[in-house]
C-alpha cells in the first residue's frame, strides 16, 4: 500500500519500488499482492479522480495530469514542467 501511495501520488518513484515487489511476490505471493495493487489502484487513483471530477465540474485523472504536465511537458498554458511561480497570476484563482 505505501509503494502504491508513492507510486500514483508521485509516478516517478515507480522503480524504487520495484524491488520491493519482488520481495512481497516472493514472500506474500501473487493472490495477496494482486488483491493490495487492485484495492491500492482504486483507492489512490480512483477516489482523486471522483472528488476532483466533483469539483472542476468535469472528468479529471489527477495523476495522469500530474505526469502529462511535468514528464510530458504537456499543460500549464502549454508549457510544461515550469514550476514555482511560472503561472500567470490568475491561474491560482
Amino acid at each position: 500500500a505505501v509503494g502504491a501511495c508513492a507510486v500514483f501520488q508521485w509516478p516517478y518513484v515507480a522503480p524504487m519500488f520495484i524491488p520491493m515487489g519482488f520481495s512481497a511476490l516472493y514472500h506474500r505471493g501473487f493472490t495477496k499482492v494482486f488483491v493490495c495493487a487492485i484495492l491500492s489502484t482504486l483507492m489512490f487513483l480512483l477516489i482523486p479522480s471522483i472528488f476532483d471530477s466533483y469539483i472542476y465540474g468535469k472528468p479529471v485523472i489527477p495523476v495522469l495530469n500530474q505526469v502529462l504536465y511535468n514528464v510530458v511537458g504537456e499543460g500549464g498554458g502549454g508549457e510544461g514542467a515550469n514550476l514555482y511561480g511560472t503561472e500567470p497570476w490568475d491561474y491560482y484563482f
